[in-house]
């Protein structure tokens, strides 16, 4: 096909689907942010097969949907390279908007967390899905894609339960192509996102570490049940955010987990982890390791006694070099319980 980059015509670009190819069927959600989702079906030449279609604002002008065709493309080319990211199979117009067409992914990530009690994923979940979004962020950082929208209804799980991030960059392309900015009711986007999003002349632009604040407020929300800043409206989220008040950390962490969202949430975007070290954080192992016992020593009244006699001091010995041994023995046997309760 012709280069991303490259287009004469909207109907030349091979990234573009027209509108009667896909059908519409029903409405699935709109929970996603700005935009619906709806159950759709793909006629393709090899047969006919059920997709998810993201409608966004309208486009008035054939150049708005030009350049969105095209900036879209530009996205999802560079995602190609990219593993644990929304499969994408083009864009189209229906209704008069701008549409995406993308593979049907089994749910996102805040229906499977409804499922378990309070909406509180266990920890051994966040920790696995976590390693999963880490991994897919870093690869889009790397291809320079900032998501700008990470928050758990854009993360997906597909039939094998393993987790995808959608909607990267989106947001952005919107904003420079159909010039609509984001609305002040988006659902949910305003909790997750990071001081320089709202003011980023004040610090300096917004970068990829804009995303690693946003992950910290998803994990809060998979850890809790509870998206951070609930139940509070857009003008006093905005006033705490740059009054330097981070969200409320969930207590009783594993401390690897407490530190990396603590460092997501540095007010110094600078400060803040990148992704490829985030993953190694998830990589590790969070079970407190056990801490060894110091070795037996006799005290110093029995090391006084024992001066006098070489015998007793030979059987002292050999005694207490059984004990540590039985120690060692013991303290291994727990670490591999242990290992074997995590496989």
């Amino acid at each position: 096909g012709q280069s991303s980059s490259n287009f004469n015509s909207m109907d030349r670009d091979h990234f573009y689907i027209r509108p009667e190819r896909v059908q519409l069927k029903r409405l699935l959600t709109n929970e996603g942010g700005i935009g619906e989702v709806w159950l759709g079906t793909l006629h393709e030449e090899s047969g006919q097969h059920d997709v998810a279609v993201k409608k966004y604002p309208s486009a008035v002008h054939d150049e708005e949907r030009i350049m969105f065709t095209r900036e879209t493309a530009v996205l999802f080319m560079a995602a190609l390279r990219c593993h644990n990211v929304c499969k994408v199979y083009g864009t189209t117009n229906k209704d008069g908007k701008m549409c995406i067409v993308m593979k049907l992914y089994r749910e996102s990530m805040l229906s499977r967390m409804r499922r378990y009690p309070g909406g509180k994923l266990p920890l051994a979940e966040v920790q696995r899905y976590g390693l999963e979004i880490c991994k897919a962020v870093a690869e889009l950082h790397d291809q320079n894609i900032i998501s700008q929208d990470l928050k758990p209804p854009n993360f997906l799980i597909d039939d094998l339960d393993h987790c995808v991030v959608a909607d990267f960059g989106i947001s952005r392309v919107i904003e420079k192509t159909i010039g609509v900015h984001m609305p002040s009711n988006v659902q949910g986007t305003f909790n997750y996102m990071s001081p320089e999003s709202f003011d980023p002349e004040l610090f300096g632009g917004v970068t990829f570490k804009a995303d690693s604040w946003s992950f910290a407020c998803s994990l809060i929300e998979m850890l809790t049940g509870v998206k951070p800043w609930d139940g509070i409206k857009m003008a006093p989220i905005v006033r705490k955010v740059l009054n330097k008040e981070i969200p409320q950390i969930p207590s009783g962490l594993p401390s690897p987990l407490e530190n990396l969202i603590r460092g997501c949430l540095n007010f110094n975007p600078n400060s803040r982890p990148t992704f490829h070290q985030m993953f190694q954080v998830f990589k590790c192992s969070w079970e407190p390791k056990p801490v060894s016992s110091p070795a037996l020593k006799p005290s110093m009244q029995m090391e006084h006694l024992l001066k006098y006699s070489p015998e007793a001091r030979t059987e002292f010995d050999r005694v207490l070099e059984l004990a540590n041994k039985y120690q060692e023995t013991k303290e291994a046997l727990s670490i591999s319980q242990a290992e074997n309760r995590k496989l």
